[in-house]
């Protein structure tokens, strides 16, 4: 069961503020959230045939790859300050925060 000082240290870690009564409802939601995994855990599966090397690729080429080059320029056309194929914007973090 996840404890309040579990939670505590999520937001922590995540960098995310949380006041007492939020935290008390993660509490809440995550130990359902592990309580229904715990359930579905417990389901026995062993008469179920693995599904694994079934999964195809069903991806088929782009029909039109230059569309994709074109909305790329308009997009960079666009942009208020690019370099080549990428668009420039204005740092929000501070490394070390």
């Amino acid at each position: 069961m996840i404890e309040r000082k579990d939670v505590d240290q999520l937001c922590e870690l995540s960098r995310i503020g949380m006041n007492d009564e939020e935290k008390e409802q993660l509490t809440k939601e995550l130990g359902s959230i592990l309580n229904y995994v715990k359930a579905i855990e417990q389901v026995d599966v062993s008469s179920v045939e693995r599904t694994e090397g079934f999964v195809t690729n069903v991806m088929r080429p782009d029909s039109e790859p230059h569309l994709a080059e074109t909305f790329t320029a308009k997009l960079i056309d666009q942009a208020p300050d690019s370099d080549g194929l990428f668009v420039k914007v204005q740092k929000i973090l501070n490394p070390g925060d």
